[in-house]
């Protein structure tokens, strides 16, 4: 009868049903073959991590001096990451300072006409740079003098770069003596480092000359950096 016909035709539809799904899980149970990714098409990225004090060589991106005097490595992570994410990213300290923001010696606040760092202290003050969640490893860096007039006692003159990574042991990868490439207002020069060392977090430079200011408007350094 009728009644019959459509329970058998019921049955045989629950059955399909139950063989589709046991086909559809065999299908999704099979591993599709890796396909390798060409190297010019895979993507870095954007999140950011602590890197290890001793990074792997493959890690690191190099941002060597080309020329251009604040290209560097500072202006690849502004303009990867923004000056806001920047702000959490790099701390500055000085043993003393004035009238200046330090950070600004890195990233140069636009609504600052005339951003500066000066540092009263004499021979032994130092401005040091904390790059918390990136490994650097400086080979050049470029510095910008403040709107001091020439032979103002703020132009460097005699200093040190050192690097560390616990705030302990230096090591000094530049000196630099009787230099009169700074010598007056808004001069910009560059120097490469005589002893490049390892990655580290912390560029300190510390101040050489019996003057007792020193400072500059902006730094820029330049060399390997991890991401």
């Amino acid at each position: 009868d009728l009644k019959s016909k459509i329970e058998k035709m019921e049955n045989q539809m629950q059955e399909m049903s139950l063989q589709f799904e046991t086909i559809q899980k065999e299908l999704l149970s099979l591993k599709e073959p890796k396909v390798s990714t060409p190297p010019s098409k895979r993507r870095h990225s954007s999140k950011i991590e602590t890197v290890p004090l001793s990074p792997i060589k493959d890690m690191s991106l190099p941002i060597p001096f080309t020329g251009s005097y604040f290209n560097g490595i500072m202006d690849y992570l502004v303009k990867k990451y923004g000056i806001e994410q920047i702000y959490s990213m790099i701390d500055v300290s000085a043993s003393i300072t004035e009238e200046t923001d330090l950070i600004n010696t890195v990233v140069p606040n636009p609504r600052d006409r005339e951003p500066s760092f000066i540092m009263n202290g004499g021979k032994k003050a130092f401005i040091c740079y904390l790059f918390k969640t990136l490994r650097i490893k400086p080979t050049a860096y470029s510095i910008q003098t403040t709107n001091h007039p020439k032979k103002s006692p703020v132009h460097l003159t005699d200093w040190i770069v050192e690097t560390s990574s616990d705030g302990k042991k230096w090591t000094m990868v530049d000196r630099r003596k009787n230099v009169d490439d700074l010598n007056d207002a808004g001069r910009v020069c560059t120097y490469v480092c005589i002893n490049p060392g390892d990655f580290c977090s912390l560029i300190r430079i510390t101040n050489q000359s019996s003057h007792e200011e020193f400072g500059f408007r902006q730094i820029e350094f330049f060399g390997d950096l991890t991401i």
